[in-house]
């Protein structure tokens, strides 16, 4: 570690290596390591929810998911706990873009008896207007299912260190800087920009940007990382310690539940796989060759990997355990 001089009590402050952003021990002060100077949009969402409070609020959701164990709230037992504060930069942007593009359209031609299939390119233009907020993981080690999380940040008050402290928790040190953050939001809303043109049309010739940051600060959220243990397995979870709202959790299936997603998975690949390839083979060597003999096939083709696709869904969820997200507070 190296240090710097707090520039509004003059404490010695250690920086963690990588640190872009430090929290002065002594005055709460947050400072900018590259310019040395004072950052005053930082912030933290206070812990609201106990250790036991986040308990039940976890198992009070595994119980209602699809083939979770009877009883597993009155079983299952916390066997390890962190509650961690992990830095966010949270980048207000206003964007707008002009696109314009190829449209592909079917065209119809030729008399009834020998009609043909055709695709036409039509030009497109149009306009997109957005209003949002991105949310920048400033830590490395932050986890992929919270980098998805949205962070409500209504209840977000000005940082102070002993928030942390007399909560228990750690504090993750700030990796990203400010600048940085605001690229990457940028980058963020220009790709979501495009996506939505490409809804529009099959091809993007041409796209022009208008974005504009409305706000950037940086916030901390505390997660609490727990470790629940199950008829002899663990499983991990994580739960917003601010709202209360589960994250991310694993959680055990129940045999017999298992056992009928995989019946169901063979039931679509014999039965619907079955009937996709009847319908092909009817379309290659029963109807005569034609436009609708090619319909047929393609339907045939899509029936047969659309049951394929239901199959494997089935039996990836029974031989993995599921995860979710709660949705209400």
């Amino acid at each position: 570690m190296k240090q710097v001089i707090c520039p509004h009590c003059k404490g010695k402050v250690e920086v963690p290596e990588l640190s872009n952003t430090v929290v002065c021990p002594y005055c709460s002060t947050t400072i900018q390591i590259p310019t040395g100077e004072i950052s005053k949009e930082h912030y933290i969402m206070r812990t609201q929810f106990t250790l036991q409070q986040s308990r039940d609020r976890l198992f009070s959701w595994v119980v209602k998911q699809l083939g979770a164990p009877k009883g597993l709230d009155q079983k299952a037992n916390i066997r390890d706990h962190r509650l961690v504060y992990w830095p966010f930069w949270v980048v207000g942007i206003k964007a707008s873009s002009d696109y314009a593009g190829n449209q592909w359209k079917p065209d119809f031609s030729g008399s009834h008896s020998e009609k043909t299939s055709r695709t036409k390119i039509f030009l497109k233009s149009g306009h997109i207007d957005t209003h949002r907020d991105v949310f920048v993981p400033a830590h490395p080690g932050i986890p992929k299912h919270l980098r998805r999380f949205v962070i409500p940040t209504r209840r977000k008050e000005f940082f102070k260190r002993e928030l942390v402290l007399d909560s228990g928790g750690f504090q993750e040190a700030v990796h990203v800087d400010r600048d940085k953050a605001v690229e990457l939001a940028k980058g963020e809303v220009k790709e979501a920009l495009l996506k939505e043109a490409l809804k529009d049309v099959g091809v993007v010739n041409r796209i022009d940007y208008d974005v504009n940051v409305s706000a950037v600060f940086l916030v901390h959220v505390p997660v609490w990382h727990l470790r629940y243990s199950y008829s002899f397995k663990s499983y991990e979870a994580l739960v917003d310690a601010a709202s209360g709202r589960v994250i991310f959790s694993r959680f055990p299936m129940k045999l017999a539940y298992r056992a009928s997603l995989i019946m169901n998975g063979v039931v679509q690949l014999v039965v619907g796989g079955g009937i996709g390839l009847a319908v092909l083979l009817v379309g290659l060597f029963v109807l005569p060759a034609s436009i609708y003999a090619v319909a047929v096939d393609l339907f045939g083709l899509a029936l047969g990997l659309g049951m394929l696709a239901f199959a494997m869904r089935y039996f990836i969820t029974a031989f993995s355990l599921k995860s979710g997200v709660e949705t209400a507070g």
